[in-house]
């Protein structure tokens, strides 16, 4: 029985804990980003890996819109972006945010196209809010436009 209990007490030290989300946290992280640009972002995304997966996909709406609000500076929408796929049904609140971030990001590539006919990851932005917008509209993650976050590892 006694070695019943230690396996058990051994099996449950084992399994990775994640972190409980916290809104004031995550606001801090945002109005940090919002002073500090991308090193801040990077800060932000590894607080939100550490999230239990099922509470990110539950965030609230209120997390979602303050997230949502930092696609509107370009440096950090990949990263923005990487975070918010991971979010439920309370990620149709973040369509306005996604939609402005795309409109811009078409109109960057555009006029970076112009000055150079090759542009290499021009689309590196642009491909992870359209993979937030098509999650919005589907429900899924389209491959064709996520598949740079599902390779730096999103879950």
């Amino acid at each position: 029985m006694m070695i019943a209990f230690l396996a058990a007490v051994s099996a449950v030290a084992a399994t990775p804990s994640c972190e409980h989300l916290a809104v004031n946290k995550i606001d801090r992280l945002a109005d940090s980003v919002l002073m500090n640009g991308i090193g801040a972002a990077a800060h932000l995304s590894d607080y939100w890996r550490a999230v239990c997966i099922e509470e990110r996909a539950a965030a609230p709406r209120s997390i979602v819109l303050k997230l949502a609000e930092l696609l509107a500076i370009r440096d950090v929408r990949f990263l923005v972006s990487s975070d918010l796929v991971d979010v439920g049904p309370n990620l149709v609140a973040a369509k306005p945010y996604v939609d402005a971030a795309v409109v811009d990001e078409r109109l960057r590539y555009d006029q970076l196209t112009k000055k150079e006919p090759v542009v290499f990851n021009a689309r590196i932005h642009y491909d992870a809010v359209m993979c937030v917008e098509r999650k919005i509209e589907t429900g899924t993650l389209d491959a064709r436009y996520c598949r740079g976050i599902l390779a730096a590892g999103s879950d």
